[in-house]
């Protein structure tokens, strides 16, 4: 793995670490809801394995759903 990909690796894992504790989820309760494999996520979690141009887009739509409807995700 080159330096750059690290880099990019460890950028999505520091956003996913902060998804997940602000909206106070487990490992298993943050990969169902993004419809992944605990395996999975926790390589994504790790710094392991890269993501695809999806989940990025959908860490976005959860920052924005999260800033206009809080309480949407309480009901998780």
């Amino acid at each position: 793995m080159n330096s750059n990909t690290k880099t990019k690796n460890s950028a999505l894992a520091s956003r996913i670490a902060d998804v997940k504790s602000r909206l106070n989820l487990s490992t298993a309760q943050m990969a169902n809801y993004l419809g992944v494999s605990v395996h999975t996520f926790r390589k994504w979690e790790n710094g392991e394995r890269g993501a695809s141009a999806t989940l990025i887009r959908l860490l976005d739509v959860l920052g924005v759903m999260e800033a206009m409807a809080p309480a949407v995700h309480d009901s998780l």
